[in-house]
């Protein structure tokens, strides 16, 4: 979620939905590298967990499930992204952590 969320908001459109603001050139390539390795590492962890095949065929469903998902709160509610967004790295923390 976190690395598909930091790639939607490289977007002109979406940061100024979010921040209310343009974004500038640096703040673009950070999120962008963060969104590109969130997305990596995500992929990593599936691969150790279930192995290459399964790992690649779940991952890509989990990203179409996420991306259907981050459409449609901003087409809704674009200022909630950024709470729903603390809120889920909050709750994977502590799952993380048990």
């Amino acid at each position: 979620y976190l690395g598909l969320f930091l790639l939607s908001l490289v977007l002109d459109k979406h940061y100024k939905e979010v921040v209310n603001k343009n974004i500038n050139k640096i703040l673009k390539f950070v999120f962008m590298g963060m969104g590109y390795l969130s997305l990596v590492i995500s992929l990593y962890i599936m691969i150790q967990i279930f192995g290459l095949s399964l790992a690649i065929t779940y991952w890509l469903g989990l990203v179409g499930i996420i991306i259907l998902f981050i459409a449609i709160i901003y087409t809704y509610y674009p200022k909630l992204i950024i709470k729903l967004s603390i809120s889920l790295l909050i709750i994977a923390l502590i799952f993380t952590l048990l």
